[in-house]
């Protein structure tokens, strides 16, 4: 399944001393069957990205299209398990990869 971000933006701990926003208006697609990298310095987002990809984070707004199901910051936590169990995510550094071949 294709999961498509469209104008996404999220906030940690919005409304607290410690806001912060990490994702500003976030448009992609990620293609059913494909490989796909994410690369940034620390801080950057990436894992925040990850998080939306499998629906651990909802936006703060825009939606994240997950096959037929759109995901927004209304969309209850209920719905989004059997979406989890469907999505395979790896995670992996670029220094364990490299050390994995030698």
């Amino acid at each position: 399944m294709d999961i498509d971000f469209e104008q996404v933006n999220f906030t940690y701990q919005p409304g607290s001393p410690f806001e912060q926003r990490v994702l500003y208006n976030i448009d992609m697609t990620v293609k059913e069957g494909t490989y796909n990298a994410l690369v940034g310095h620390t801080g950057s987002g990436k894992s925040t990205i990850l998080q939306h990809l499998n629906a651990l984070l909802k936006p703060t707004s825009g939606n994240v299209k997950i096959g037929e199901r759109t995901i927004t910051s209304e969309t209850n936590n209920k719905n989004l398990k059997p979406i989890r169990k469907k999505l395979e995510l790896f995670f992996s550094s670029l220094n364990h990869s490299c050390l994995k071949k030698r």
